[in-house]
């Protein structure tokens, strides 16, 4: 098995772990079951159960640690996640709707977002009540 292994979720080393990986193993950096198919070798996203072994049984949750017999560690599992389109898309969209794609209302004002809140829910009975 290589040495060089690195989490699957967060890329941190994991070579200090003994080999061959126990199903109990995880990362001490983020806490990810290491024991699971995104850290497999034979894990493969274009296969229609996700795994190279024609023999391997079903595994739903692929991030999770399962049983399987035929589990490889691979080096190099650890994909990080590209953020160039995602920044594109929300400059784009802040061009095309102006200001923050994310809303106009600050997360750190709860009465600027209840008063929008209102505003958006009130109908003209609810304002002649008043």
């Amino acid at each position: 098995m290589p040495n060089n292994l690195v989490c699957w979720k967060c890329g941190a080393s994991i070579s200090d772990l003994p080999l061959p990986l126990s199903r109990r193993a995880s990362c001490a950096a983020c806490g990810a079951q290491l024991h699971a198919c995104k850290l497999c070798k034979f894990y493969d996203k274009t296969r229609s159960n996700q795994c190279q072994e024609p023999i391997a049984e079903l595994v739903n949750e692929k991030d999770k640690a399962n049983f399987c017999e035929l589990f490889q560690a691979k080096a190099n599992a650890y994909l990080a996640c590209d953020t160039a389109a995602a920044e594109t898309a929300r400059s784009e969209l802040d061009a095309l709707f102006g200001g923050n794609a994310t809303g106009s209302i600050s997360s750190s004002d709860p009465d600027q977002a209840k008063s929008e809140l209102e505003r958006l829910f009130s109908t003209d009975n609810d304002s002649k009540d008043s």
